[in-house]
């Protein structure tokens, strides 16, 4: 996996993210988890949103 496909499953595996209601919302970026269709980010938007706010959260979880 490459360092895209990091950034787009960072925080997949967050219990509030597999709770399986469709308002859900994902903890990293905040987009609906709907977006977020099996590990891949289809809509563009919400992709790029999504890494802009794993690369913020990655070097904060290792403090």
């Amino acid at each position: 996996m490459g360092i895209l496909g990091h950034l787009d499953a960072y925080g997949t595996d967050d219990p509030d993210f597999n709770e399986g209601h469709p308002e859900d919302r994902c903890p990293v970026c905040g987009a609906p988890v709907a977006g977020h269709v099996g590990g891949e980010l289809p809509d563009s938007r919400i992709k790029w949103q999504h890494r802009r706010h794993a690369v913020l959260a990655i070097p904060l979880d290792n403090l």
